[in-house]
């Protein structure tokens, strides 16, 4: 039995697996809490996000939801561009005694995830963004190529 929902038509299943997949962005997790076998669930999600209804159902609900938080990705990229320059800040390394030592660090693994994330957001996600500390510099290395546009 399908219902319709917004002109899409979708099984109550399937439904209930847009709206738990809303939640945590998880297809497996989505399928089990939505009344899929746990055994085939990835399998299940991974099927189910390939169908233009549920796909479309999901922008919906999600669109929704920053809606309500009011959330737009200008906001998400302000924000993450804010905990990027946080990680990279530089912290001046400190001896066990509290005695400033002259060298400094900052969060790399942060600053890393944060800028793959950004660059992923961009469309440069077949690219690989690595930050390397170089002394008291930093080293950003892009390797790949964004996707280029089709002529």
């Amino acid at each position: 039995m399908s219902i319709e929902i917004n002109n899409l038509k979708l099984t109550a299943k399937r439904v209930r697996f847009c709206e738990e997949y809303a939640i945590d962005m998880n297809g497996a997790k989505a399928a089990i809490r939505a009344g899929y076998s746990a055994k085939t669930a990835r399998t299940q999600a991974s099927d189910l996000l390939t169908l233009p209804n549920v796909k479309k159902h999901i922008e919906e609900l999600q669109s929704k939801i920053a809606k309500k938080c009011e959330i737009s990705v200008e906001w998400v990229i302000e924000k993450q561009v804010k905990v990027i320059a946080r990680c990279m800040q530089e912290e001046e390394v400190l001896d066990k005694d509290g005695n400033k030592t002259g060298d400094f660090t900052f969060d790399s693994s942060g600053a890393n995830t944060g800028l793959k994330t950004l660059a992923k957001h961009l469309g440069m996600d077949k690219s690989t963004v690595d930050v390397v500390t170089a002394g008291m510099g930093l080293v950003l290395h892009l390797t790949g190529k964004p996707d280029e546009a089709d002529d």
